[in-house]
């Protein structure tokens, strides 16, 4: 916003003597004499003029001289809610959260014990070589989003439009080229009956695997040092089995509680503790909102994590709880009944539940029943969470409620993309994009010399970007080509995100986030960079 704010305000005048021209701007049909239009914006290939490699060479220069001029003092809040379509907190009425990720952050000592514990049972329980106990997480490998091919055996980042982003495709530890690539997929475009069932919920014969959850890094960072280990002792494994295992194994130590009760024993080493928390639920309740949990986690493990965070009397902020909701399946199936849990041993209850009750502890159920029993439904209700798939995807899709996802990843990335290097690639970048649009279309050989020594600085500019965030797959939300498959999901199940549910506390519950409007290829638009 602060970005678009600068360079609009530095085109005031140049946009109000266009406007004053009248019609024949905006309605080039309606001029009475030559058809009016806007330069720049609607330019074809073919070159009139054909201007001069030093004219080139200049024109290159001052447009990167704008770009770096318009980006130099410019930073985005690493803290703020950034808004993917346009929403009101004037008109929410009931808040909802999600527990783990979303109220309960935790530090990367959590990862690293997944990790440990994932590896040690696939040494135990699978019969893994025992050489894998020597590992060591590396919480710097791997980013969310990526999938794992379970054919091929290599880790992917795939962008919106189902194509891999070249350089950023690994089998274990080894970089796999852009001609390798090519070669095992016939091109770069993934089809979609390979994408997994998991994530699409369609198609029974998809062996490609999306990591999305926050739980995914330690998953495939092993996966990742089990493969290079195989292919290294030059092993014959099947990579679906390693998949599946890691997968599994990791499962297991959810559901067995193993993870929740090393929590539990050494809280302070693995849940960020913060004010803003309690502040937050106080502030919403304090102004007559409603609040309730969904969150599959355990009543004992999230009772232990709410009280470590916000305090004693945590269940008094909130109108309804549900622990084991199951989810996605809590949004998907409508048959499932709540259960009370009762509060002295907390054991389920048998009796039917008619009326969901602040105080009491509630588990499974569905959200069918959750609406019609509490009177919440719609575009009144905001519901955060971390996983775009299992929190957000049904209830905004299905059932109209806002959302807001969770992405602690965005500070590290929005300070990455921030950064004086970051931003000096980028002017870059755009300069010699611009010029290959505008003018791919001189065909004398110094000209088309010329133009390949930009795409090869273009090139440069690119990975240098991707190297600012991760050298190996870049950041979570882009890919050379454009959004990341991630960020397209995240644009269209999430009306907001942002890195912390606390950075709601740094806005009024009136606020409006108003989405930017991006001008489509075919649209009138002002290029203010140049």
């Amino acid at each position: 916003e602060q970005l678009h704010f600068k360079m609009a305000t530095s085109k005031t005048n140049f946009i109000a003597s266009r406007l004053t021209q009248g019609s024949k701007f905006l309605y080039p049909w309606k001029s009475q004499s030559k058809i009016f239009y806007p330069k720049r914006y609607f330019r074809t290939p073919q070159i009139e003029n054909t201007p001069s490699i030093p004219e080139l060479e200049n024109l290159f220069e001052s447009r990167l001289k704008k770009f770096r001029r318009n980006y130099e003092h410019i930073k985005v809040n690493k803290n703020a809610i950034f808004a993917n379509s346009e929403l009101s907190l004037k008109y929410i009425d009931t808040y909802g959260f999600d527990y783990d990720y979303t109220l309960a952050s935790y530090t990367t000592e959590l990862h690293r014990m997944l990790y440990n514990l994932c590896k040690e049972r696939l040494v135990s329980r699978y019969k893994y070589p025992k050489e894998l106990l020597h590992f060591e997480f590396d919480p710097d490998f791997a980013i969310r989003g990526l999938h794992f091919d379970s054919r091929k055996g290599l880790l992917l980042k795939i962008d919106a439009y189902q194509h891999i982003e070249l350089g950023t495709v690994y089998k274990g530890h080894r970089p796999v080229s852009d001609e390798e690539t090519i070669r095992y997929y016939g091109g770069t475009h993934i089809p979609l009956h390979m994408m997994n069932p998991f994530n699409e919920r369609r198609h029974s014969n998809g062996c490609l695997y999306h990591y999305l959850d926050m739980f995914s890094g330690p998953e495939v960072s092993l996966l990742a040092d089990i493969v290079e280990f195989l292919s290294t002792k030059r092993k014959s494994f099947h990579p679906q089995y390693i998949a599946n295992d890691c997968k599994s194994a990791m499962a297991d130590i959810h559901h067995s509680g193993d993870m929740h009760q090393r929590i539990v024993e050494n809280i302070d080493a693995y849940i960020c503790k913060s004010s803003k928390v309690a502040n937050l639920l106080s502030n919403l309740k304090a102004n007559g909102k409603n609040l309730f949990l969904i969150t599959n986690s355990l009543f004992p493990f999230v009772d232990k994590g709410m009280q470590y965070i916000v305090g004693a009397d945590w269940r008094d902020l909130f109108d309804i709880i549900v622990v084991r909701a199951r989810k996605p399946h809590f949004f998907l199936n409508n048959q499932n009944p709540f259960r009370r849990i009762d509060s002295t041993d907390l054991s389920p209850m048998w009796d039917t539940v008619s009326t969901l009750e602040k105080g009491e502890i509630y588990t499974e159920g569905n959200i069918v029943d959750f609406m019609t029993l509490t009177g919440w439904n719609g575009s009144s209700v905001l519901y955060f969470g971390d996983h775009v798939y299992s929190d957000l995807a049904d209830p905004i899709q299905r059932f109209g409620w806002s959302t807001g996802a969770i992405v602690p990843e965005l500070e590290n990335e929005v300070e990455k993309v921030s950064s004086d290097e970051y931003k000096l690639l980028l002017s870059e970048l755009l300069t010699i994009e611009s010029l290959l649009r505008d003018y791919q279309g001189c065909s004398e050989p110094e000209h088309v010399a010329l133009m390949e020594a930009w795409k090869e600085r273009r090139k440069i500019a690119r990975n240098g970007m991707k190297s600012q965030v991760n050298p190996r797959f870049g950041g979570i939300f882009r890919t050379q080509r454009g959004p990341t498959y991630f960020t397209r999901r995240l644009i269209r199940l999430a009306n907001v995100y942002t890195s912390s549910v606390t950075n709601l506390l740094s806005y009024p519950l009136d606020y409006a986030f108003y989405s930017r409007r991006y001008a489509l290829p075919h649209e009138l638009a002002v290029n203010f960079g140049i």
